[in-house]
């Protein structure tokens, strides 16, 4: 925590100056008011000494704390950012986890509700999982997803959104990406994971994956309905031998 407050960024430090300037400030003003009418029938020179001092103690003493309080809410403002963050996040992978992968996905196809809107699901489910485990191990495993996801990650558009859905399950959604657009998509993450150098402990393994997407063009999108199609095209790449992409059009049921 220390180390990130010192590499602050000028916006965070200027909000704590503000935050300072603006409470002694108020300190200051609220202290010069009560003591120029508690002191109003006093010498002018004792009434001017007890406005100084007024000023001044206020300034000795709310700087230092309101700076240290300052500094203990952005404290806790970067906690709670950690927190949120580490609720969204899948900490194996680095990508969303299932529940924020769904809620965005929602929330981008809810636009279509007044919109017309297109894009893609893609699923990438990694072949023959179960072997890598038995191999290598839990943590081989883990390592296998760890490279399949910085592919993935490496693979797709920066706008995109990838995510983990499943133990050995991936999903991307390209919003505003056609038909050819990504089909092209899936057969890159499947040419690019095959080309994996993969390596644990010594051990080197070939990465598969399978790639089932629909391609949509429609208003009142549903989620389920276009994971349940992304998954049928899945099944079919698993069915036609795996290690290639099934990408499609969606079409809204009647």
């Amino acid at each position: 925590m220390a180390m990130r407050l010192k590499n602050a960024s000028d916006w965070t430090r200027v909000r704590v100056m503000l935050f300072v300037l603006t409470g002694v400030l108020a300190c200051v003003l609220i202290a010069a008011v009560y003591s120029y009418f508690s002191y109003s029938e006093f010498h002018p020179e004792e009434q001017a000494l007890a406005v100084r001092n007024s000023i001044l103690l206020p300034m000795l003493l709310a700087v230092p704390l309101l700076t240290m309080l300052g500094f203990k809410l952005l404290q806790l403002e970067e906690v709670n950012a950690e927190l949120a963050h580490a609720a969204n996040i899948d900490m194996l992978t680095g990508g969303l986890n299932r529940r924020a992968f769904t809620e965005l996905i929602h929330a981008e196809l809810a636009k279509s509700k007044t919109e017309r809107a297109d894009g893609a699901l893609l699923i990438v489910d990694a072949d023959y999982f179960k072997q890598i485990n038995d191999s290598l191990g839990h943590d081989g495993g883990d390592a296998a997803l760890i490279a399949i996801a910085e592919c993935i990650r490496a693979t797709i558009r920066a706008d995109d959104f990838m995510g983990r859905v499943g133990g050995e399950e991936f999903a991307v959604f390209m919003r505003g990406a056609s038909l050819p657009e990504s089909v092209l998509a899936g057969e890159r993450i499947v040419a690019a994971v095959q080309q994996l150098e993969f390596e644990y402990e010594g051990v080197r393994r070939n990465l598969a994956v399978s790639v089932g997407g629909a391609a949509f063009v429609a208003a009142d999108m549903k989620f389920r309905d276009l994971y349940r199609a992304a998954d049928e095209r899945l099944y079919q790449a698993k069915e036609a031998g795996r290690n290639q992409a099934v990408v499609l059009p969606f079409v809204q049921a009647a």
